[in-house]
C-alpha cells in the first residue's frame, strides 16, 4: 500500500528523523513516545486511546530505553567477567612461550659449546 504525502510533510519527517524523532504512521503529527508491551511496538499517545491498543500495557519509551541500556551494561559486565580468565590464560601461555624460547636458546648454546 502506498501513502501519498505532501512535500512539506516529507520535509517535516526528514527534519524529525535528523533530530532522532519518529512520528506515528496513523497519527502523523504525533511523536512515538510509548512502547506497547503487548504488541512490542512503538506507539503515540493517540494509539493508546483507540481500540487497537486501548486495553494494552504501555511504558514510556525513555523508560524502555533506560531498561535496555541497563540490560546491555549487565551483559557487558558478564562478558568482562567471562573474558578475564581467558585473558589471564593467554598471558600465562605467552609467558610460557617466552620461557620455552629462552630455555631453547640456552640449551642450544650448551649443546653447541660441547662440540
Amino acid at each position: 500500500m502506498h501513502v501519498l504525502i505532501t512535500v512539506s510533510e516529507m520535509n517535516d519527517k526528514r527534519q524529525a528523523a535528523l533530530k532522532g524523532r519518529r512520528f506515528c504512521d496513523k497519527h502523523r503529527q504525533k511523536e512515538l513516545c510509548l512502547y506497547c508491551k503487548t504488541c512490542e511496538l512503538l506507539v503515540c499517545d493517540g494509539c493508546c486511546l483507540i481500540k487497537d491498543h486501548k486495553s494494552y500495557k504501555f511504558n514510556l519509551l525513555t523508560d524502555v530505553a533506560d531498561e535496555h541500556v541497563q540490560l546491555l551494561r549487565d551483559e557487558e559486565q558478564k562478558l568482562d567477567a567471562a573474558t578475564l580468565p581467558l585473558k589471564e590464560a593467554i598471558t600465562a601461555i605467552a609467558e610460557e612461550g617466552r620461557m620455552l624460547g629462552a630455555n631453547r636458546q640456552s640449551n642450544k648454546v650448551r649443546i653447541t659449546s660441547r662440540g
